[in-house]
């Protein structure tokens, strides 16, 4: 039995084939829809599974162990996962000094940010704090080109970027005037639209 030829005829031709090849940035957002881990390895962030996670696959988990170190505690790993899934409303993480928590919650954005369309507004302790995360965001950005075909004019500004659509991200430093800032997230330009406020 022959096979069927492959053509670009349809009701929408060969331009509306084309536009989807050529709108690669949509099509990561596609890609990387309800899998942050997914994104999250291909950017290099390590989020590895607790050791009892992985002694359970490789079934070397007892019923002794069970009892002496008790049942598995949530980490950064499900943080991440549930908090970019919308399945939490509220995440705190706490982590000694340089231990990846800026990092971790910059990924947290990028992912709502660009893979959601939230707003987010992330309030640094400091300048330098602030800007740190952000460097992180634009840093993820650069990681394939394809991400920039989202973007307002296909650019980052120094302290906020926006998306075609109209989504932001933006770092402030956390003093009296600054969080007096535009709100994330809400009704604008007809559109509802999540929100996110990171205290780092």
């Amino acid at each position: 039995m022959a096979r069927p030829k492959t053509t670009l005829a349809g009701p929408e031709g060969p331009g509306a084939f084309l536009a989807v090849l050529r709108d690669a940035g949509r099509n990561l957002k596609n890609q990387y829809t309800g899998k942050p881990l997914e994104l999250a390895e291909r950017l290099g962030i390590m989020l590895p599974r607790k050791p009892t996670q992985v002694m359970r696959d490789m079934g070397l988990w007892t019923v002794e162990l069970q009892e002496r170190w008790g049942d598995e505690k949530p980490g950064l790993r499900e943080l991440v996962e549930e908090t970019c899934l919308l399945q939490t409303e509220s995440a705190v993480g706490c982590a000694a000094r340089g231990e990846g928590k800026s990092r971790g919650v910059s990924f947290i954005e990028f992912y709502l940010w660009m893979i959601l369309d939230f707003d987010a507004l992330n309030l640094g302790g400091s300048e330098l704090q602030a800007g740190q995360v952000y460097e992180y965001v634009v840093g993820f950005i650069e990681t394939d080109k394809d991400w920039r075909t989202q973007l307002r004019n296909g650019e980052t500004m120094r302290e906020r970027t926006y998306k075609e659509n109209d989504a932001w991200i933006r770092v402030l430093t956390a003093s009296q005037k600054q969080v007096r800032s535009p709100h994330a997230g809400g009704l604008r330009k007809g559109m509802k639209r999540g929100g996110i406020l990171v205290i780092d």
